[in-house]
């Protein structure tokens, strides 16, 4: 499709000083979790080649990472930090149906730790029959 522009989809972490952890995430598709530890039942509904978006509110400070676990290749793009302090990448190429895990790592302002880890899932959305 020549000239239409990539959906990007935007994927907002919260957590406050009082509960640094596990955070909140929404995203676009109007998926709301508070998450549990190592949740993967936090899941972003995506197609290649979407651009993904990571934004932070609360008492969030820093998104300090987006990162590809389990050797697997999750983005065409790899997440770069952009100047406004989200960070960027485009969705890899995976068959309808696919899920893959990746990692946002964040610090809270005047929590005990010095960063936290939150591992949701993209699911590549069904192909849609006409």
């Amino acid at each position: 499709m020549c000239g239409t522009k990539p959906t990007k989809i935007t994927l907002t972490i919260g957590a406050r000083t009082d509960k640094p952890y596990p955070p909140s995430l929404e995203d676009d598709n109007g998926f709301t979790s508070i998450t549990e530890p190592g949740d993967q039942k936090t899941v972003t509904l995506v197609s290649p080649g979407n651009i993904m978006i990571w934004k932070m509110s609360g008492d969030i400070t820093k998104i300090i990472a987006v990162v590809e676990t389990g050797g697997d290749d999750v983005f065409s793009i790899n997440p770069t930090l952009q100047p406004d302090g989200t960070w960027q990448a485009v969705v890899g190429n995976f068959p309808p149906g696919n899920e893959k895990s990746y990692s946002i790592v964040y610090a809270v302002s005047g929590a005990t730790c010095d960063c936290y880890c939150q591992d949701p899932v993209m699911k590549i959305k069904p192909t849609q029959t006409v």
